[in-house]
C-alpha cells in the first residue's frame, strides 16, 4: 500500500525493499530514495488506482486542514478596526423636527441628539454612566453640587475650544423656562 512507506524493525523505520521491477529503476536512478521531479512527473504511471485515490484523498485533508488552520489563525491574530470617513444610515419612526439637545421633544429627536451631540456624562455598553466631554467629576456630601472638569482636548467644529462658559450657557438655556 502507498501509505506503508515505513515499517517498523527492532532498529527504528526501515524502508521495505521494492518487489516491483518499476520501483526498482526508479530507485536505483536516485540513490536518495526521494524522487527528482522528472521522476516525480512518472508517478501517476506507477501507481495503482487505489493509491492515486489515497493521494488525492491525503491532499485533500491537508488543504483542508492548512486552509481551516490559516483562517482560524487570521481570525485569531485580527482586530478589525473601522474605517475613517464613510457613511452611517439609521432608520427612525416618525419624523424628528427639532434636532437640538434642549429642544428635543420626541423620541426620533432625541435618537439623533444622541448620534450627533456629545454630553458631560454618557451611558457604557453596560448601562453605567461614564465620563464622555469631562474627565472626571466629583459629587459633594450632600449630593447638591456635581463638580466637572472637562477634558482638554474639546474644540468646537469650528477649532474654537470648548470652555466651562459653554457648558454654563447650555445648562442656564436648559433651565429657562421659555425654551419648554
Amino acid at each position: 500500500m502507498f501509505f506503508n512507506v515505513f515499517r517498523k524493525t527492532k532498529n527504528g523505520l526501515q524502508t521495505p525493499e521494492p518487489n516491483d521491477v518499476n520501483q526498482q529503476l526508479v530507485l536505483s536512478l536516485n540513490k536518495r530514495r526521494w524522487p527528482n521531479w522528472s521522476q516525480f512527473k512518472q508517478m501517476p504511471k506507477l501507481l495503482s488506482k487505489v493509491e492515486k485515490q489515497q493521494i488525492v484523498v491525503a491532499l485533500l485533508i491537508f488543504l483542508l486542514s492548512a486552509g481551516i488552520f490559516s483562517w482560524r489563525l487570521y481570525t485569531h491574530n485580527t482586530i478589525e478596526v473601522p474605517d475613517d470617513g464613510g457613511s452611517y444610515t439609521e432608520g427612525l419612526l416618525g419624523t424628528a423636527h427639532l434636532i437640538n439637545p434642549i429642544l428635543a421633544t420626541s423620541q426620533s429627536d432625541r435618537d439623533i441628539v444622541r448620534l450627533v451631540y456629545s454630553g458631560l456624562m454618557k451611558f457604557d455598553a453596560t448601562g453605567q454612566l461614564v465620563p464622555d466631554l469631562a474627565s472626571s467629576y466629583t459629587i459633594n456630601a450632600d449630593q447638591t453640587i456635581y463638580m466637572f472638569e472637562l477634558r482638554d482636548d474639546l474644540r468646537w467644529h469650528d477649532g474654537q475650544p470648548v470652555t466651562a462658559d459653554d457648558v454654563i450657557f447650555t445648562v442656564s438655556n436648559i433651565k429657562n423656562t421659555d425654551y419648554n
